[in-house]
């Protein structure tokens, strides 16, 4: 098997019926904006600090209260330590019987955000970003990994390389599975080759069958990973051939150049559960050497539209993170995704900062993309939108 070999086609009208649908972002009920006001009102002027602008923003799971200050020394370390004592006016204004987390982010040099969760159940729909996806005209595979606070989705290139974790629960796993469904849904053209790697074989095993799958298999074991690898490592070497026998600078130059045939297809791979092997193998000296050939693959993965996608539910482990490098591993990723984590050290391993373990864990995250960190909220699959996706991965099957 190699990648040179391997080709799928899909058929349109399919994939259009498969995603079409009439489904609604649910509403926001608008009762948090002055509760909003009131409690950093109230808690500024207690404290007698003041600010010179406050804008309250409502979304579907928080409230985003957004403070300029003219002169804002100290200002986010003075809200940094006092969160809890927001949270808990917070809470009594809105009588929730837990204590609602409090988020509080620097937006820039003279403003700072603070977000409230408004403890709601409702998930913003997948259907809104499938239909942008669909309406894309840029090149090369984007992925919207949830809604920003307009209720817009925000779109990621998928080209570079990706980290993402939290806890058990905590929507990893969902976001795993939005990206390869939202694969689907770029342009025919742009559709990528998924590998798929989870040496647990829990989540991804639905998907195999998906005909842009490469082998239409999960691959679990510590050699069918290496293999993969290799056959990555052959893939990369061919194509910086052809790029200069065409004297491409780019994958993409490169497409235009030849017939559609002969056009290189994106590579994602994905790994869930990267640090699994790490975690569960005997053989540490091993397991090393895997790690050793996928940091080097993502070097310069990218230059040849090949990328990888790490997801982990469990902390990455100081022992783990000694072992690998951990801090040069982190200039590997271009994007960084956290959901809630167990403490600060865990967000600190996925995001460089810390801040995750104050979410919720209700599919909220933090997505870091260069020096841009923005909170998200996650899409909500529904019961039928699960059938679908199960019907098309067996109606393409063999």
């Amino acid at each position: 098997m190699s990648f040179e070999s391997f080709d799928f086609e899909f058929d349109e009208k399919g994939l259009s019926e498969f995603f079409d649908g009439t489904e609604e972002m649910p509403k926001a009920e608008k009762g948090f904006q002055k509760i909003a006001w009131e409690v950093i009102h109230d808690f500024v002027y207690d404290y007698g600090v003041r600010f010179d602008d406050l804008t309250i923003i409502e979304t579907t799971g928080f409230t985003r209260a957004k403070l300029f200050f003219r002169h804002n020394e100290g200002v986010l370390e003075f809200f940094q330590n006092h969160k809890w004592e927001i949270a808990e006016e917070w809470r009594v204004k809105i009588s929730q019987k837990y204590l609602s987390p409090v988020l509080v982010l620097p937006m820039g040099e003279n403003e700072i955000c603070i977000d409230f969760f408004n403890g709601t159940g409702d998930k913003p729909s997948l259907q809104k970003a499938l239909k942008g996806l669909q309406d894309q005209s840029e090149s090369g595979f984007i992925f919207s990994p949830g809604l920003s606070l307009d209720g817009d989705p925000v779109f990621l290139d998928a080209g570079k390389n990706i980290l993402a974790g939290g806890t058990l629960g905590s929507g990893t796993a969902a976001l795993v599975c939005r990206l390869i469904e939202q694969s689907l849904c770029n342009l025919t053209e742009n559709v990528p080759m998924l590998v798929l790697i989870d040496p647990q074989g829990i989540d991804l095993p639905v998907f195999e069958k998906l005909p842009n799958v490469y082998g239409q298999k999960v691959f679990r074991e510590e050699n069918e990973t290496e293999e993969v690898f290799g056959e990555l490592n052959v893939e990369i070497s061919r194509r910086k051939k052809l790029l200069e026998e065409s004297a491409a600078k780019t994958v993409a130059e490169y497409n235009r150049g030849v017939s559609e045939k002969k056009r290189l297809r994106q590579i994602l791979v994905i790994i869930y559960g990267f640090n699994s092997m790490w975690d569960f193998s005997e053989n540490k000296f091993r397991i090393s050497k895997i790690y050793e050939k996928l940091k080097i693959l993502m070097l310069d993965a990218c230059k040849f539209s090949i990328s990888f996608a790490l997801f982990t539910q469990r902390p990455l482990s100081e022992q783990f993170c000694s072992a690998l490098d951990w801090n040069f591993w982190q200039t590997l990723f271009k994007i960084k995704v956290a959901f809630r984590t167990s403490d600060q050290f865990f967000s600190r391993q996925l995001i460089g900062r810390k801040d995750a373990e104050y979410l919720t864990g209700d599919r909220d995250l933090l997505c870091v993309s260069g020096n841009d960190i923005r909170h998200l909220q996650q899409y909500f699959i529904s019961k039928e939108m699960r059938e679908r996706i199960k019907r098309f991965s067996q109606k393409t099957e063999g």
